[in-house]
């Protein structure tokens, strides 16, 4: 058992750690600008553009988050055939995390969350995703939907840890499969 005291030392062996991230996929969108009059269509702000950024989101998001700590982030999840995946995956290469099971699907729309800020201020959020669930060629089986990523097992035979995972193509039982049929152990 690792004393709670020991940070650095927690941090330090953190780094060669190999860590799997299974989860939703999404790209953030940050669009700002300023407000100087109301819709005359609507009591809304028009918000006049001034910046427009991406971020990984959800699971994405915790892999970018993780990377600070770990030399090897791999991530694990579905998104579109679409330029907004194209953006995600740029993202996700640029901080270094490997895409061995990022999966990409025609029928699928990648998640997008986007959010309007003007003067500082959350002036709303527009969320794209696809409504119904994804096609059965995405459902998990053991050989199908999501390929092995090229991830070795833990060292000394300790399983992964599956706890918590949830999302489309029910990532949590595709990782499940997948990492069975590579033969890797895993926990809940």
């Amino acid at each position: 058992m690792t004393d709670s005291r020991d940070y650095p030392g927690l941090l330090a062996r953190f780094r060669s750690k190999r860590i799997l991230v299974v989860g939703d996929l999404m790209l953030d969108e940050f669009v700002r600008g300023r407000v100087n009059r109301i819709s005359p269509e609507a009591p809304v702000p028009i918000v006049e553009v001034s910046e427009h950024s991406y971020y990984p989101g959800g699971a994405a998001n915790v892999a970018r988050n993780l990377r600070e700590f770990s030399d090897s982030v791999t991530i694990m999840g579905i998104a579109g055939n679409d330029p907004h995946a194209e953006i995600l995956k740029g993202l996700l290469l640029a901080q270094d995390i490997r895409l061995a099971g990022f999966q990409q699907h025609e029928a699928y729309q990648t998640i997008v969350k986007t959010r309007i800020i003007a003067r500082q201020q959350h002036v709303v959020r527009v969320d794209r995703e696809s409504p119904t669930a994804p096609p059965p060629d995405c459902q998990p089986t053991r050989r199908g939907g999501f390929a092995a990523p090229d991830f070795p097992p833990p060292p000394h035979g300790e399983p992964l840890r599956l706890a918590g995972l949830a999302g489309p193509c029910n990532v949590r039982a595709a990782a499940a499969r997948t990492l069975d049929a590579a033969g890797l152990p895993w926990i809940e």
